[in-house]
């Protein structure tokens, strides 16, 4: 428990087979009806979250806002985004560079964006891990699988959600 944020981490942590059976489906019928349980107002979330094109393109230019006055484009090659669904969220503003997306629930990236299963198959100039951490068990595993994927200069792009709603209300 962190005595600045209030936020609360499980002892209990699923293993990687539970982590694939629990995302194997993420965002799928079954995945929502069962958060739908636990969660009511999540169908209603889940129906445009990383769907609809407005949603989609509002995350792309807040991400896009914050990068253009950190980062040249033009001296970036390569983009992962890892745990990003099907890649639709790296900003337009990476046109030129190869686009890559880590996923663990098995969906296809959209065109243009290649899927790779394995993230020390190479080294990249710039991550983006936005709103990951928040669902794995051990976010420091994840954390030193990236820090595999950079070189010195590699820029890294981390978020995770900062919203603690009452129980049944969602944003």
């Amino acid at each position: 428990s962190c005595l600045d944020c209030k936020f609360v981490f499980s002892q209990v942590r699923f293993n990687d087979e539970e982590m694939a059976s629990i995302y194997k489906d993420y965002r799928g019928e079954d995945y929502t009806a069962l958060r739908e349980v636990y969660e009511p107002g999540y169908r209603r979330l889940n129906d445009n979250l990383g769907k609809h094109p407005q949603e989609v393109q509002s995350r792309a230019d807040a991400l896009q806002k914050f990068i253009e006055s950190k980062v040249d484009a033009s001296q970036i090659e390569s983009v992962l985004d890892y745990g990003g669904d099907q890649g639709q969220h790296i900003p337009a503003y990476f046109s030129n560079a190869k686009k890559y997306v880590y996923e663990v629930s098995g969906v296809e990236p959209i065109e243009g964006v290649t899927k790779i299963t394995n993230v020390s198959n190479g080294i990249v100039d710039f991550i983006i891990c936005s709103n990951v951490l928040e669902h794995v068990p051990y976010p420091a595993k994840v954390l030193d699988d990236i820090v595999n994927c950079m070189h010195a200069d590699t820029w890294l792009f981390i978020d995770v959600p900062d919203e603690i709603a009452a129980a049944g209300e969602h944003p």
